[in-house]
């Protein structure tokens, strides 16, 4: 999970490390008047960052590293209280090293998936009481057939999206471009892949959060990530 840091000090969104070079998160999140956009890695509380002590002195579990390309979907597009191929990469200005605090999550680039009950969300949004926590949150959240979701919640009409729902815990505003993600067994082990994006809710935070899907988008993830790899 990394935090989009736009305007110098705004939070603006999540995102997820998904490469050394690449993170990966909502269209709508990196608009180009965002100047400077900043990706900040290995966050958790963004009033009190950690720091890793040795003897011969510490240094924060948290850093900034400055994007130098903003890649979104070429035909990701707004209608009203909708986005449409919402997604996004973001390509830093040098390679990540990976750590306890700081590391790529799984996708399913070849694979398929059978049937997923329930996800992980992940994201500073604003919580029940009203405010922007200081401390990274988490939720479960369920998933709801795409034809469920689009007749109770009139919120998802296009193959690209995902939909899930919890009556007592879910996205709100400021959760964007955060991974929707779940822990299934893959070769050998269980790991945590991403299968969405948290792409809009309802104002109220209550009702089904819409997310773009990996899965559908993973062609152009690839092909993205291949065409804009820097030496």
């Amino acid at each position: 999970m990394v935090l989009l840091v736009a305007n110098r000090t705004e939070r603006s969104c999540g995102g997820s490390l998904i490469t050394s070079r690449f993170v990966l998160t909502a269209a709508h999140c990196i608009p180009e008047y965002y100047i400077p956009l900043k990706v900040r890695l290995g966050e958790y509380n963004v009033r009190h960052p950690g720091r890793d002590c040795t003897p011969s002195g510490c240094i924060d579990r948290a850093y900034e590293l400055n994007v130098i390309r903003r890649l979104v979907h070429p035909i990701y597009y707004y209608n009203p209280g909708k986005y449409i191929f919402d997604i996004g990469l973001l390509l830093m200005e040098r390679q990540v090293f990976f750590s306890d605090y700081v590391r790529p999550i799984c996708l399913l680039v070849n694979g398929q998936h059978t049937y997923i009950p329930s996800y992980n969300v992940t994201g500073w949004g604003k919580t029940e009481s009203g405010g922007y926590p200081n401390e990274l949150q988490t939720a479960t959240v369920f998933h709801v057939d795409n034809w469920r979701c689009s007749r109770k919640f009139k919120r998802l009409d296009h193959p690209s999206e995902l939909c899930a729902y919890n009556e007592d815990s879910d996205t709100c505003d400021g959760d964007s471009g955060g991974p929707l993600s779940a822990e299934i067994p893959f070769e050998g082990r269980n790991r945590t892949f991403q299968f969405g994006i948290v792409s809009v809710g309802s104002e109220l935070c209550n009702a089904a959060t819409v997310y773009s899907s990996v899965m559908y988008h993973m062609g152009w993830i690839v092909d993205t990530i291949n065409a804009n790899l820097t030496p």
